[in-house]
């Protein structure tokens, strides 16, 4: 929790893919994530999820807010529920 009481973008996720119903009926699912989040949603570090984005093998691509880096939850759910194609492909298949 950051010290303004606030969760972070990797708490909510946290909390929203442990089922927290505390969570969920108080906090909206957030619309994105940190790295952090992103790690946990796939089982991976937040240094993995760098490196994958980095390469070209995370679909979705990051956006910035300030100097954070970025990813929209329903975008990285939408790439999991796919198969995790490489950046290429999604593309292709979001243009489609």
């Amino acid at each position: 929790m950051s010290a303004t009481g606030a969760l972070t973008p990797a708490e909510a996720v946290r909390g929203a893919l442990d089922g927290d119903k505390a969570h969920n009926t108080s906090t909206p699912e957030p619309a994105a994530t940190d790295a952090e989040g992103v790690g946990l949603m796939l089982s991976v570090s937040a240094r993995t999820v760098f490196r994958l984005e980095s390469a070209g093998k995370i679909g979705p691509r990051s956006f910035r807010i300030g100097g954070s880096r970025r990813w929209a939850v329903s975008q990285i759910r939408d790439w999991v529920q796919a198969g995790c194609p490489n950046r290429a492909t999604w593309l292709k298949k979001a243009k489609s």
